[in-house]
């Protein structure tokens, strides 16, 4: 298939529009490029000037084919992300070069993932102290409200709070 100027507007009205990636032509980012160069020559070669309709058609096409890559780039990004929080890989209207991407985006996204829920289950580990000085009301690392605890409370806490109440001598674990 040969690339026309009608063919990428329709092809990037598709992309806008649609919420999934569209079926793009075979060979489209080889055929994009040899036509912007071919674009580009023409327009060199002829000295069109800014009120000229190839000039502004060539300015267009090269808006819109940008216009592609990042609708299409943004799209990949979120159904690598649905991926990777265990939904189905999903390789539909995807070209050579982007299935790299979206593999590589999955693959980052499930290592970012587990390291967030290994951090997640380290921040909700809870402690058991019995309370040894009275601590006024305070807002914790979490933005949750604590206390007041007088001598002898028996609380549990998260483990970061709890480590300084045990270094500060405010409390034992129990």
């Amino acid at each position: 298939m040969e690339l026309s100027y009608e063919i990428i507007r329709k092809l990037h009205r598709q992309e806008i529009k649609e919420p999934e990636l569209v079926k793009l032509p075979d060979n489209f980012f080889n055929e994009i490029k040899d036509f912007l160069e071919n674009s580009q020559k023409d327009v060199q070669l002829k000295q069109y000037s800014f009120e000229d309709d190839e000039f502004r058609k060539y300015i267009n096409v090269k808006k819109m084919v940008d216009d592609i890559f990042n609708l299409r780039y943004t799209k990949i990004i979120k159904r690598a992300i649905s991926s990777a929080k265990g939904n189905d890989k999903n390789f539909d209207n995807l070209s050579g070069k982007e299935i790299k991407i979206y593999d590589e985006l999955v693959k980052s996204t499930q290592k970012y993932l587990v390291e967030f829920k290994t951090e997640k289950e380290i921040e909700d580990k809870q402690v058991n102290l019995e309370i040894i000085k009275e601590i006024p009301k305070f807002i914790g690392t979490d933005m949750i409200e604590y206390g007041p605890y007088t001598a002898g409370d028996k609380v549990t806490l998260p483990e970061n709070i709890a480590k300084i109440f045990i270094s500060k001598e405010l409390g034992k674990e129990v």
